[in-house]
Parts: C-alpha cells; structure tokens; sequence
C-alpha cells in the first residue's frame, strides 16, 4: 500500500517510526518536534521500505545519517541539522537521492562524504565549512547543478574555483565573504540562471560585472536592514542592462513607493 503522505510529532521511537513499515511506499514523510535523532531512533528508519520525500525538522546525529540515507527509493532529504557523535557514512549508496538539504553545521569532512552521491542535482549546505580541496569536490557530483553556500566562509578565492563550473545553474552564496573581486570571478559563469549575492561586502560599482550573465533570470541583491552601500539608482543602472532578468529580490535598500511600483510592473516577480 502507497501513502501520499505521513507526518509525525514528537517525541518519537524507533518503534513509533516500524510501524511505517506497512506501507509499500510513502510518498512524503515529516517529521517534527524531536529534540534529536539517534542512532537509535533511526534504527526505525532502517525499517521502512520506500520513502520519496523526507523532512526532519529536527537535530540528527552524523551517526543516525547512517540509517537514515539508505531508506529506500529516496529522492529528496532535508535534515534542519546535524550534529556529533559519528561521521557520515554510505552516502554512496543513496543513488536515487536528487536533493540534500542540511543547512547547519555541516563539516568540511561532511563535504566529502557527499560529494560521493553521484545523481544529486541540488545541495543545501548553508553555513557550511569550506575549502578550496572541499568545493572542488563539491564541483566534481557529475549532475549538481543547484548550490546554496550561503552563510558560509565563501570568498573570492573560492570564487576562482568556483568559476571553473560549466554544470551549476542556481548558485546562493549571500551572506559570505564575496568582494567585488570574486564577484568579477563569479560573473564568468555565464550558464548561470540564478545568482544570490545578498548581504556580501560588494560595493556599488562592483555591480558591472553582472552585465556579462547574458542568461541570468533571477537575482538577489542587497544586505541587511539599514545596509546604504547599494542604492536603487546604482542598482538600476545595471539591471537596464540586465534584459533576460524575470524576478528580483532587493533587501535592505531604501525605496520609494513609485520605484517599489517600477520593479513589480517590470518583472514577473520582486520582493523586497
């Protein structure tokens, strides 16, 4: 028997989670309010015998990823974060898996283990800690083409090797280390659709480089609330310049009612 769809509020057990067993197949299974998954609790998980779609809105150790990325037909996982003891182990396996999101506290040697998981398309790793040898890693995964780095130590050397990638498509690194140096670097990926570059130490003149992403349909800009390096009328400059851009988001920068009225009468979506 296929279930469409199952949720489940802690505390739960292992025995809480057999009992999912009896379905064939669940399509999209979450799970909320646990304080955090063991090794134990995620011996339930082990049970189960097909599960597309997996939430975990909680805590889980490295330990009990182990159980946890071998569920069968797995196609898209999103752990709120992980923690120690253990390590990661047997991501290789996890062939069906498209989509890994985990965006706290992922570990260098995190990187590593993923980077085995030779069909993921897309990879959230938000505040993730990274090097040069881990985000060449990270570019090698023959079918990523969707990458969230925000919140990270990104910087403009790991733009130059950043760069080099013909695959990636959606690329997030606001909120890291970017200048208008690797911004420049950046801007050499001209496959790109979708550039997040908010809340980075980029300066309005730095904005140029934006021009030469000819296929850019999506971009954020901006910084935190009260941020004044970027202003509306620098910003328009360029994206006048920008004519295959369809949604926009702007946070942080000062407008006026008739400039909010502009951007949404001129793209499909804005935000601000």
């Amino acid at each position: 028997m296929i279930k469409p769809s199952v949720s489940i509020k802690g505390p739960y057990t292992e025995k809480d989670l057999k009992t999912l067993s009896k379905y064939s197949q669940i399509d999209s299974l979450n799970c909320t309010e646990q304080e955090l998954v063991t090794a134990g609790v995620a011996r339930g998980f082990a049970r189960l015998k097909a599960v597309k779609k997996l939430w975990i809105w909680s805590s889980v150790t490295r330990t009990a990823m182990r159980d946890i990325i071998r569920i069968p037909k797995l196609e898209v996982l999103d752990i709120l974060e992980i923690k120690y003891p253990g390590q990661l182990m047997y991501f290789e396996e996890a062939v069906n898996l498209k989509e890994f999101r985990c965006n706290n506290y992922m570990s260098e040697r995190d990187l590593y283990e993923i980077s085995n998981l030779s069909n993921l398309i897309e990879l959230g790793a938000q505040g993730v800690e990274i090097s040069p040898k881990s985000l060449e890693a990270v570019l090698s995964m023959p079918k990523l083409s969707r990458l969230d780095l925000e919140g990270s130590e990104f910087n403009d050397d790991l733009a130059a090797i950043m760069a080099q990638s013909k695959q990636i498509l959606n690329l997030e690194i606001g909120s890291s280390n970017l200048t208008g140096k690797g911004l420049k670097s950046i801007a050499k990926m001209t496959q790109l659709k979708s550039l997040d570059i908010w809340a980075n130490p980029i300066n309005e003149s730095d904005l140029i480089h934006l021009i030469r992403l000819e296929n850019l349909e999506y971009l954020s800009l901006g910084g935190y609330e009260g941020q004044t390096k970027l202003t509306y009328q620098g910003i328009n400059l360029i994206l006048n310049e920008m004519h295959h851009l369809k949604r926009l988001r702007l946070d942080g920068v000062d407008l006026t009612d008739g400039e909010t009225s502009e951007l949404n009468d001129r793209y499909e979506y804005y935000r601000n």
